[in-house]
């Protein structure tokens, strides 16, 4: 019996999705994903117990990175820009809803950070985004400055906005699927997450959510709906794959910081 094959919301990508296993399917042929298991968020896991007793080869969540069409590749390289859907399953970490390790992005000019652009294909997202206060100039190093957590359905995009760090989470009882454009220049940073244990806030069973005690002081999370965030104007209709098709230099900010400063007061 062939498995049930969906087509996720990326025309004219055009991909389809096996949910029994969380593959991904283009033209036929299955994607190779990354995949992170548990061993891989040995540091950042909040229940301990939980962790020395399951099976550190459970995968918790899969990434296809760099994905186009054949026909899009060139564009794609020309505007330095990377496509990529990451799948998370409803998995919990004992206490704790399963969760991405977490990581920065580094600058792409001075005081300014690489952005990035997501939108929920499917599922529920809490993003965990923090921002941490400069420390002679360096990032990522300092107190935390200020720390949201931004709610989205599927259908809806989120902005990581310059100089945050993000956690993706999936609070619910389905698969959490995710798209997102990022800029190629530059590998994600994960070591501060590490180095703390985790982000700032745990997020708990029944949404509690639990300060990090290795940060210290930490300021109160801020609850944000998706549809609050200020993103840049897309085309609003079709996926965020489609809307860089169509109008490429919609996406020139995750390479330009600087665009947003008029799009956003939290810089």
């Amino acid at each position: 019996m062939k498995p049930l094959l969906l087509r996720l919301k990326t025309d004219p990508l055009g991909l389809l999705y096996n949910p029994s296993n969380y593959r991904l399917f283009i033209n036929g042929s299955e994607l190779v994903p990354e995949i992170r298991r548990l061993k891989d968020l040995s540091d950042v896991v909040y229940d301990r117990e939980f962790f020395s007793k399951a099976d550190k080869e459970i995968p918790l969540y899969f990434m296809y990175r760099g994905l186009s069409r054949d026909r899009d590749k060139a564009l794609c390289k020309s505007f330095r820009l990377r496509f990529d859907v990451t799948i998370i399953p409803p998995i919990m970490l004992g206490e704790e809803y399963a969760k991405t390790l977490g990581h920065c992005h580094p600058e792409a000019q001075k005081g300014l950070t690489y952005p990035e652009l997501y939108e929920v294909l499917q599922g529920q997202a809490d993003f965990l985004l923090q921002r941490w206060k400069r420390v002679q100039g360096a990032f990522f190093s300092g107190e935390i400055k200020d720390v949201m957590i931004v709610k989205a359905f599927e259908g809806e995009r989120v902005l990581i906005p310059p100089n945050y760090g993000h956690i993706a989470i999936n609070p619910s009882g389905k698969a959490l699927v995710l798209a997102n454009w990022v800029s190629d220049a530059f590998s994600s940073v994960y070591e501060p997450y590490k180095r703390r244990g985790g982000g700032a806030y745990f997020e708990l069973s029944g949404g509690r959510l639990i300060p990090n005690p290795r940060y210290g002081h930490l300021p109160f999370a801020r609850l944000i709906r998706a549809d609050e965030l200020r993103i840049p104007p897309l085309p609003k209709s079709g996926s965020i794959y489609e809307a860089f098709i169509r109008q490429p230099d919609c996406l020139e900010f995750l390479n330009k910081p600087e665009l947003l400063r008029d799009l956003t007061d939290i810089l």
